[in-house]
């Protein structure tokens, strides 16, 4: 739903399929302190031969927040990502969704239990054809 105050940006967000409300509605309160959490990492490490990609990373997500990773290239956003999603194992530390330890989860049992993510490069099979 496109409203009629609905600047450029949001008229491409409308195309690609996304939900723009007029700017009245855009705000968000945040959640509470004691809101559920929904995705935790403790202490989680990863190390790639003598080098440490990850060291004691810990973040809290909670139901109804946006959390957003920062980071310069090489800072590790990536393999924290990987680690969270199944694709790599880490060499330490905890990861809970829903208060549940997925650790020993490979990536399809974590995208089972609702965990997704995205890619910067959308390109799956680049040596695939439609046919």
């Amino acid at each position: 739903m496109v409203t009629p105050d609905a600047g450029p940006s949001d008229q491409r967000a409308a195309a690609a399929g996304a939900l723009v409300l007029s700017s009245e509605h855009r705000t968000r309160i945040p959640p509470s302190a004691e809101a559920p959490a929904i995705l935790e990492c403790n202490g989680v490490r990863k190390n790639f031969g003598g080098i440490s990609a990850l060291e004691d990373i810990s973040i809290t997500l909670r139901d109804g927040e946006i959390l957003g990773l920062i980071g310069h290239n090489g800072a590790g956003k990536t393999t924290l990502f990987d680690c969270i999603s199944g694709f790599l194992k880490t060499d330490g530390g905890r990861i809970r969704l829903g208060g549940v330890d997925i650790d020993s989860w490979p990536a399809h049992m974590r995208a089972a239990a609702g965990l997704g993510r995205t890619f910067q490069e959308a390109r799956l099979f680049p040596s695939l054809t439609v046919t």
